[in-house]
């Protein structure tokens, strides 16, 4: 993992001094704002934004309500919406609900009938405009107003996510070891139902910016990866497609641009976690982000408790281009996968256990003789269960989660024939802090003896877009193995923000690496 180029093998360019991190996340925070503020017409000044940063963030330490700390009054929904005259009124706050409608009626407190008739109407105007929108509360805690993130038929979210993580001990070096990583997504979601009249339809489109780097390639030197937003730098396309339920939700179709990971090999608990093998464990080469790719999905759901997937994707995506020029050019990528969700004691201790087994039609190197082959294969096995539920409630989600992960691939043509996961997740462990979480993991990844037999030449993994350099280690060392071992405390700030610290022990990174400390803080914001 010496070698520092991107997936298309060119040298990573040094980022000279003006592109330093802080300098690179401002013109980032700048970029995302000039693009919400333009589609709302909105002209609130920019000091304005960062002002509402820092209240919702004092707000959360000190207990204080936004009006208590003077929050601008372009971030209330009310005042955005209505006209000059309720702008106004956003500037001015009433602990009497009944204020306003008691000044409409007068000093003597008497009602007139006309204005009650005009009521009446009014009411049943906003009932039919209530049933044409979608409810606001529907839409995820945002910093910013909710006409930022529902334009008619179509629902955007908007989120940012930066962390800073430094090599404190061990891996490939220490020197300069911290670096700063962050992520700007664009989601838009289009109800197809209001679009085309196509109901039960919808078309995503989501764009992304990917600035700094990560600790893995130059500190750490790790073949599973620190961060799972580890990764080149990138703006780009990185999903669209189009996704139709069938017969009342039995069967839903979803083709285009995907990312794979977000329907299969996944875990609602592990997805806390920030370590990269919690998300997708290394030996299932779906196609992920950075490289999501063009292709076809069918999920069929006959019960509550039984789901079955299948999918054909682009066998070597590129994420930077829109997926068509190379589709299928270096084979194709097949999945498939079934999942039973029992729910334990009436509904209160849910979980979901899956099995699949994918199959990749490109060519693959043989590890010991660099021959090459037609043809990949491999399965996996994961498990989630809820064991503790705080309050017996199964609406209630508060508690004590466990999950485990399995995958096999063949030891001839892939670096780790087998990886084993598992952790812990408890949500709501301190009392009045129920939506924080704490996690405790571990991914466990067995290199191939397939590498001892050959020459001790290195082996070329790409993972999350870039090479990792894996040493053969020599013939009396016999199999190694990289474990990492993650913990961490999710703090919500806000319902917009989230900040966690995170720890990670990286033990034989890549095999034969110096054990490694990881430390670090991620930040999670939607906009």
């Amino acid at each position: 993992m010496v070698a520092d180029t991107d997936v298309a093998g060119r040298v990573r360019r040094e980022p000279s001094p003006c592109e330093s991190t802080p300098v690179r996340l401002v013109n980032t925070l700048l970029t995302a704002y000039g693009f919400l503020r333009t589609c709302a017409a909105m002209r609130p000044p920019l000091p304005s934004l960062f002002h509402a940063v820092v209240l919702g963030m004092l707000s959360a330490a000190t207990g204080r309500g936004d009006s208590q700390l003077g929050a601008p009054a372009w971030l209330n929904a009310e005042a955005i919406d209505g006209d000059a005259e309720s702008v106004e009124r956003g500037f001015q706050s009433s602990d009497d609900p009944l204020a306003l409608d008691a000044d409409a009626a007068g000093d003597d407190g008497a009602t007139d009938p006309e204005a009650e008739t005009g009521t009446a109407e009014d009411d049943a105007d906003d009932s039919e405009q209530e049933d044409a929108e979608p409810a606001q509360d529907e839409l995820p805690p945002s910093l910013l107003s909710p006409r930022l993130h529902q334009f008619g038929p179509v629902t955007g979210e908007y989120v940012y996510t930066g962390e800073v993580f430094t090599n404190a001990r061990g891996g490939l070096n220490t020197n300069d070891a911290t670096e700063y990583r962050g992520n700007l997504d664009l989601m838009m979601v289009f109800d197809l139902a209001q679009v085309g009249g196509i109901h039960g339809g919808e078309f995503f489109l989501y764009g992304q910016e990917g600035h700094g780097r990560g600790i893995t390639l130059d500190h750490v030197g790790d073949y599973q990866t620190v961060s799972n937003i580890d990764g080149r730098r990138i703006l780009q396309v990185s999903e669209y497609w189009w996704m139709q339920s069938w017969g009342d939700g039995l069967v839903t179709t979803k083709l285009g641009k995907q990312d794979a990971n977000a329907d299969f090999c996944t875990l609602d608990a592990a997805s806390s976690f920030i370590h990269c093998s919690f998300g997708l464990i290394p030996n299932v080469p779906l196609p992920v982000w950075p490289n999501p790719g063009v292709g076809g999905a069918l999920f069929v759901e006959p019960s509550e408790t039984v789901w079955l997937g299948a999918g054909v994707y682009d066998g070597t995506p590129d994420g930077r281009t829109w997926g068509w020029s190379r589709l299928g050019a270096d084979g194709a990528f097949c999945i498939a996968e079934a999942v039973w969700r029992p729910a334990l004691a009436d509904g209160r201790l849910p979980g979901a256990y899956h099995a699949g087994s994918w199959y990749h039609s490109g060519d693959v190197d043989d590890l010991a003789e660099g021959d090459s082959h037609a043809g990949n294969y491999g399965a996996y096995f994961l498990g989630e269960q809820m064991v503790l539920n705080e309050s017996g409630d199964p609406a209630d989600d508060q508690g004590l989660g466990v999950f485990v992960q399995y995958g096999w691939a063949p030891p001839r043509y892939n670096a780790v024939p087998h990886y084993f996961g598992g952790g812990l997740l408890y949500k709501g462990p301190l009392a009045g802090r129920d939506e924080d979480y704490l996690g405790l993991g571990v991914a466990h990844a067995e290199f191939s003896d397939q590498m001892l037999l050959g020459s001790p030449a290195p082996v070329m993994a790409a993972v999350r877009g870039a090479p990792h350099l894996l040493m053969a280690p020599l013939a009396s060392a016999g199999p190694t193995a990289e474990t990492a071992t993650e913990l961490f405390y999710t703090v919500q700030l806000r319902p917009w923000l989230r900040l966690q610290p995170d720890l990670q022990y990286i033990a034989n990174p890549s095999g034969d690496g110096r054990d490694a400390v990881a430390v670090g803080v991620r930040l999670e914001a939607t906009l």
